[in-house]
């Protein structure tokens, strides 16, 4: 576990942690993200607020099971891990009638019309992956430097898919931004018309 494996006196100045499509940040309020524990064999990224060094004994740890997310992406939906990437921390999801996502949802990031992530919305401060450009054409249309996501709601019940807005930073590499709040984007109509008058409130005629 990620808090038991960073010694206390460290420990507040470790900032994240990223690793291969999932991340964690470290605040006021402790630990949140997809990731929460360490596993052998995994490399990861540690950003911290000052050079710091630790260690610990592996063989000192209790071998306790993780209770850990576990996604079951819907099939049609898939993108390429890259090694660039980024991560959006997103607080809060508002729909248009007053309620928010629910837990099991799904978050798709996107840059144009290219898949760049999905997470499963656990409610609270969960991160989307953003998947950049890395030179290769499994990542063809992903962010680059500049370039600015946008995000999708994936309603688990009725598969719906509601466009989200915000104010969302430009993408960078290894990038961590946070997000207070992403809102339902409210459709446009795509077509008007004029309807006869019924009952015809007019004599002789309705113009």
């Amino acid at each position: 576990n990620i808090e038991t494996a960073f010694p206390d006196d460290v420990e507040d100045q470790i900032l994240a942690v990223i690793s291969e499509g999932e991340a964690a940040i470290n605040d006021s309020a402790g630990w949140s993200g997809s990731l929460n524990s360490f596993d052998g064999g995994v490399g990861y990224w540690i950003i911290t607020s000052d050079d710091v060094e630790f260690s610990f004994e592996t063989d000192g740890m209790a071998r306790i099971s993780q209770n850990k997310w576990i996604e079951e992406k819907p099939e049609y939906l898939s993108y390429k891990q890259s090694t660039q990437q980024a991560f959006y921390f997103i607080e809060e999801i508002m729909l248009a009638d007053g309620t928010q996502a629910e837990p099991g949802d799904w978050i798709l990031s996107y840059n144009g019309n290219v898949l760049t992530g999905i997470r499963q919305w656990r409610g609270g401060n969960i991160d989307i992956p953003v998947m950049g450009w890395d030179d290769n054409y499994h990542t063809a249309g992903y962010c680059k430097a500049g370039d600015v996501p946008s995000f999708k709601l994936l309603r688990k019940n009725t598969n719906e898919v509601i466009n989200l807005s915000g104010d969302i930073p430009s993408w960078n590499a290894n990038g961590l931004y946070i997000l207070s709040e992403l809102n339902e984007v409210e459709p446009l109509p795509k077509t008007f018309s004029v309807s006869e008058a019924y009952p015809n409130p007019f004599n002789p005629a309705t113009e």
